[in-house]
């Protein structure tokens, strides 16, 4: 494992281990793989993750959207893009290397020292922590829009690709005075988002058909969508999308992330999600290492998009260009909009709506889609289309349509009428449409609210039974029956619920308005024409819909579906079952999930939800849940309450209905067990609701001023936005810790505050969690939070709180590498030589973990490198062991002793030679290490490196003068010795070469060759028996190394020692000889070699046991007769008696194998002959009751 860590370094690999979450019910909820035994444990080469399953479910994924298979499909991913792109990249770097000219100045070329790593693999961000952000980046609705658009129709927006002011700003000459910029407006409905769709596509082909030498271009896009998740329609969501895309395509320029954030602001990504400053700061350093790679973005429908968030991105763009201007990168970015927001900016500007190209594409689409002869008359009605459109694409779809409706029964004449009937204005034709004929108003105030309000795009068998229950229809159960109804039917009722103003897209089936105009008009001057007496359109939609989601879960009551408090059975049977209720109730899923959703959206519009809460169906609406909740842990029981429910859903709206009996930092009375995150607040934390956390923050400091400094500190922490610590959904609350446990470990100094002054708490500032033993203290001091230390110390929290380790928040400010820590412990009286249980200082910890900065800290503090722990070792001995190069080099520097020994006796030195580290091993030579001192059992340094197989470490050892590279440990193995039984031929040749003996025994007798020979390490023993190795040196059994290697089967070392003249009778201390053991091991193979160089067949050992014999005594599963078969086809004496008078036969009988004696018996073996206490083969099959044994004996 340990050369696989260094080639992992050098080649830069990644490792991905994926670990269970939870434990088994069977073995008491512990896991069947504990954590520390599922890693490598190595965060430098390792990104780990945890699956939300037991050891059995882990593998077990409900399908390609089950979040646990994401995480491993996006490792996958990530990694084959690596793959992918490392061609590209040194491709990059080879041309960019090239492209220097040869009189530039460049930095001289200075070679890294071995063990030493490089600014790149010496990273702030931790391996695993750094992959976790980028897969952060990915949200499942990343490309929706852009998948969902459809395509120009064929032969239409292709004359913008040949327009003056594209084909500038795509040349790389001509940017100047343009920033880089093109804007393309355009009224609702003229096509700005096809044409978007087209020009990036056309891009990204360009790019691969005509490739341009060095460097790849890339092309990235975002699709704002207002109708979409918050994601889709935000600037967040758009930073993340470009980022995620640039990672994507060029896997090198990850390495920004390095520059852009501090590993602490990288944990809190990883713990809360990226927030809009460190995209910006990300995507900014990024641009700057670019290099020659050009990068274009194509950004969509920015009226999409907040209007505040869409100025501050134009300008964070144009800063981009400038940023890219002064590094020599290329950077292009297109850019469409309505005609609002006016955002002033440099770049070129075209308005679609005046082009002559656009106005030809429309002249096409009516062409081909207005189904009329190709008389004068239908072509002057053509003509007064498109006059009558004002160039709006969307307007001429929906009139095409209305006149299609009306061929051939109208005249082309009445077809007239009819078009300067139709209102110009795309809002008013809107409204005609809504109106035109006035049946079934209701189910279409009904239809277009579901639309317009629904927390998601409905898919059209939910939208379709939503609106049946908005409508009150008696009787209406939920129930799908497909017979009765399929898509296709209510794909065609929708679409007439709507009037035509929504559709249907994609495999999904997802109704959405047939243009984001549609909204803009339902929700601006057409919400005065609802039904509605009030002007509170959307609170009154919500409770619509909240109703419809009630009237379902009702139904499912009235039905008595069956839900399960807890889903039973295997996960495949829940996961089975899950999809029979999806398929038979479509809405019911909806209905579960949202209708809390749509309460707290009625009651922020002013709409009272008291009576509803009050009623609300909670135990039967936690089980229905369950069913549809595929991750267990996620799933509610009987102690979450519905003051839980909403804080961890972040319903802050609605939490004053049921606010908390006494503080929010714990749990009400009764309720046992603790939910997954333990009091509500808690809740909110871990899963992000910071509403919820205002709310419930705001009552829990109620009784304190309006001015008051906490009210303050809370309001300020609130309205930045910031997150009240590190709190995440891998939370889990523990009872036994309390809540000052918990804020420590994962909150910030606001809570902390929040805690001490509640007048509902009563907290001691030493209470330590039994589970570690670490204090608050300890807890905060590890995570670097200086406010909140200081404050627990103001609160009398002990500074020298030992845990079960016995570390203190000294070694934990230093083991998460906080310097301004360590300096505020120290000022405050922290020991800085307090050991923990094994008397290890913090400078120990810190200086095995190579934190250069904390360990030139601590000394400068008074530090001692000298300090011995518990067993005798000092911080140097730990640099040493861990390959810390530059820590050795510190720590020698200020006066480490270079030849400390510890209890084992062993050295810095010492352990470097057997771990590899060349570079630690050259320090410590020329510091004075003495590179023959022998530990307790009297190893040398060259004797690890031997064993260990460290060529390059010998190598430098034995170059050292005067080393005796022939000194023995108390076993009596030499560094040969060693290196011949681990099989480690290029250290044998070394050492060989070096003059090492070749016949060195040790205190059994035996020498490198034995050793060799009876590893059935060939290529060592051809090694050894050229040097001249005397090939029969006994041991002190006797043996021979012919005898073990005979005994270890073999064959290729065998012929080795034969050819090398071995002898092939001697005869050991029992008087065996090689043949006699290869047969006792069943070695076939070995007897014929033996055999054939002359091995005496029937030779006895002191027990007269003949070769023979000794295969039949051995006859088991794993030896069988064919060892007897060969010797006596080459002529061994069947009838041979041993020391006890036993034959072959008798010992083949007793040991029940059936074969064997069948072959002894075809040999004419004497079935009459006893031994010396008169017993026959016979009597010994009758002893072990072997009725076939015995009838096979009598019949022979």
């Amino acid at each position: 494992m340990d050369e696989f860590f260094v080639m992992a370094q050098e080649k830069s690999f990644r490792v991905y281990s994926f670990q269970e979450e939870y434990g088994l019910k069977p073995l008491f909820d512990t896991k069947v793989v504990e954590d520390w035994s599922s890693c490598l444990n190595n965060p430098v080469l390792e990104t780990k993750q945890f699956i939300s399953s037991n050891h059995m479910d882990m593998c077990r994924f409900s399908g390609p959207k089950d979040p646990e298979y994401t995480k491993v499909a996006a490792a996958l991913t990530h990694m084959l893009g690596i793959i992918e792109s490392r061609v590209g990249t040194a491709k990059h770097r080879q041309s960019a290397s090239r492209s220097q000219s040869p009189g530039t100045d460049r930095e001289p070329s200075i070679p890294e020292p071995q063990g030493v790593r490089n600014d790149k693999d010496n990273r702030r961000i931790p391996t695993g922590t750094r992959q976790s952000i980028i897969e952060k980046l990915y949200f499942t609705e990343i490309d929706e829009r852009l998948t969902n658009l459809t395509a120009a129709q064929r032969g239409t927006c292709r004359w913008f690709l040949t327009k003056p002011e594209y084909t500038s700003w795509r040349d790389p000459t001509q940017q100047s005075g343009y920033g880089g910029f093109l804007w393309i407006w355009g009224h609702p409905g003229t096509g700005k988002s096809t044409l978007m769709k087209l020009l990036f596509e056309e891009v990204k082909r360009d790019a691969k058909r005509n490739p341009r030498g060095g460097a790849s271009p890339i092309t990235l896009s975002f699709f704002f969508l207002a109708r979409g998740t918050l994601e889709e329609k935000s600037t967040v969501g758009l930073y993340r999308s470009l980022l995620h895309q640039l990672f994507e395509e060029e896997a090198d320029l990850q390495d920004s992330l390095e520059e852009a954030l501090t590993a602490d602001g990288a944990r809190n990504i990883q713990a809360n999600g990226w927030h809009e400053e460190a995209l910006k700061q990300t995507f900014s350093h990024a641009i700057r290492k670019l290099g020659d790679r050009s990068l274009t973005i194509f950004v969509d429908a920015l009226d999409e998009c907040d209007d505040h968030q869409a100025r501050d991105m134009v300008g964070f763009f144009e800063d981009l260009c400038e940023l890219a201007q002064d590094n020599q990168v290329q950077l292009r970015i297109c850019l469409s909009s309505r005609h609002y927001p006016h955002i002033e900016t440099k770049g070129r500007n075209i308005i679609l709506e005046n082009e002559a190209g656009h106005k030809k594409d429309i002249e096409q689409y009516i062409k081909k889609k207005l189904r009329l002869p190709t008389s004068k008359d239908a072509q002057s009605l053509r003509l007064d289309l498109l006059e009558a459109s004002r160039m709006i694409f969307l307007w001429v779809v929906l009139v095409v349509d209305i006149l299609n409706k009306d061929y051939p029964s109208k005249s082309i004449k009445q077809m007239g009428r009819r078009l300067r009937e139709i209102p110009k204005e795309l809002g008013d034709l809107f409204e005609m449409i809504l109106q035109r004929d006035g049946e079934n108003p209701e189910v279409l105030q009904i239809c277009l609210k579901w639309i317009l309000f629904a927390e998601r795009p409905m898919k059209l068998q939910e939208l379709y039974f939503a609106v049946q229950f908005g409508l009150g229809e008696e009787g209406c159960s939920g129930a799908w029956d497909q017979d009765d109804v399929d898509l296709d039917a209510m794909k065609i009722t929708v679409k007439e619920w709507s009037k035509g103003l929504s559709e249907t897209k994609g495999k999904a089936f997802v109704v959405q308005f047939i243009h984001e105009s549609v909204r803009d008009f339902l929700l601006g001057r057409y919400k005065y024409r609802w039904d509605e007496a009030s002007e509170n359109v959307e609170g009154r939609g919500h409770e619509i819909l909240r109703d419809s989601c009630l009237a379902q879960v009702e139904a499912a009551i009235d039905q008595n579906v069956h839900a399960p408090r807890t889903p039973a059975g295997t996960k495949a049977e829940a996961d089975q079952y899950r999809e029979i209720m999806r398929s038979r109730f479509p809405f019911l899923e909806y209905s579960i999930l949202k209708i809390l959703h749509h309460a707290n959206s009625a009651q922020h519009c002013g709409l009272d939800q008291g009576d509803f809460l009050g009623q609300f169906p909670l135990d039967y609406w936690k089980a229905l849940n369950n069913v549809f909740e595929e991750v267990k842990i996620r799933r509610y029981g009987e102690e979450v309450n519905l003051l839980y429910l909403l804080a961890q859903k972040n319903l802050a709206n609605l939490i004053k209905f049921c606010p908390p009996k006494g503080s929010c930092f714990y749990l009400e009375e009764g309720i046992h067990p603790s939910p997954r995150y333990g009091p509500p607040l808690f809740a909110a934390l871990a899963t992000g609701s910071t509403e919820a956390v205002r709310v419930l923050l705001e009552a829990e400091v109620q009784g304190q001023p309006s001015d008051s400094r906490l009210r303050g500190l809370l309001n300020q922490s609130l309205e930045e936005k910031r997150h009240l610590g590190n709190f995440s959904t891998r939370f889990r609350f523990l009872e036994f810790g309390g809540p000052l446990f918990h804020i420590a470990k994962e909150g910030d100094a606001t809570l902390l505050e929040i805690l001490f002054d509640s007048p509902f708490t009563d907290i001691h500032a030493n209470s330590p969690d039994p589970w570690s033993g670490r204090a608050p203290l300890s807890y905060a001091a590890g995570r670097g939070h200086i406010d909140m230390v200081t404050l627990l110390l103001e609160k009398g929290a002990d500074i020298s709180h030992r845990n079960i380790h016995g570390q203190t928040p000294l070694s934990h400010a230093v083991g998460g590498g906080h310097p301004d820590m360590i300096t505020l412990l120290l000022k405050e009286g922290a020991d800085i030589e307090q050991g923990d249980k094994n008397d290890r200082a913090p400078l120990s910890h810190a200086a095995e973990k190579g934190h250069l900065d904390m360990v030139t800290l601590l000394l400068k503090e008074g530090a001692d490198a000298n300090q011995r722990d518990r067993h005798g070792r000092t911080p140097i001995l730990y640099a040493a062991e861990k390959g810390q190069l530059g820590m050795v080099a510190l720590l020698l520097k200020e006066g480490a002793d270079a030849n400390q020994r510890d209890r084992l006796g062993r050295t810095p030195i010492s352990y470097a030679a057997e771990k590899g580290q060349l570079g630690i091993v050259t320090l410590l030579s020329e510091a004075g290490a003495d590179i023959e001192q022998g530990d307790v059992d009297g190893r040398s340094p060259i004797s690890y490196a031997a064993e260990k197989g460290r060529l390059d470490t010998v190598t430098l050892l034995l170059l050292r003068s005067g080393l005796h590279f022939d000194l023995k440990d108390k076993s009596g193995c030499t560094p040969l010795t060693r290196a011949a039984r681990w099989n480690h031929t290029s250290v044998v040749e070394a050492l060989l070469q070096s003059g090492a003996d070749a016949d060195s025994r040790d205190r059994d007798g035996r020498t490198p060759l034995s050793w060799a020979a009876g590893l059935n390490n060939q290529v060592i023993v051809k090694v050894l028996c050229a040097s001249g190795a005397l090939v029969d040196t006994k041991d002190r059994q006797g043996r021979t190394p012919l005898s073990w290697a005979a005994g270890s089967g073999d064959e290729a070392t065998v012929k080795i020692l034969c050819g090398s003249g071995a002898l092939v009778d001697t005869k050991d201390e029992q008087g065996r000889t090689p043949l006699s053991w290869a047969a006792g091991a069943g070695k076939e193979t070995i007897v014929r070699i033996l055999y054939g160089s002359g091995a005496r067949i029937d030779a006895k050992d002191d027990q007269g046991n003949t070769p023979l014999s000794w295969a039949a005594l051995s006859l088991s599963r794993r030896v069988g007769e064919v060892t007897l078969g060969v010797l006596c086809a080459r002529g061994a004496y069947v009838d041979s008696k041993d020391g006890q008078g036993r034959t072959p036969l008798s010992w083949a009988v007793s040991k029940k194998h059936l074969p064997a004696v069948k072959l002894l018996l075809s040999m004419d073996a004497d079935i009459t002959l006893e031994d010396d206490r008169g017993r026959t083969p016979l009597w010994y099959a009758a002893q072990n009751s072997d009725d076939e044994m015995m009838e096979l004996l009598r019949v022979a």
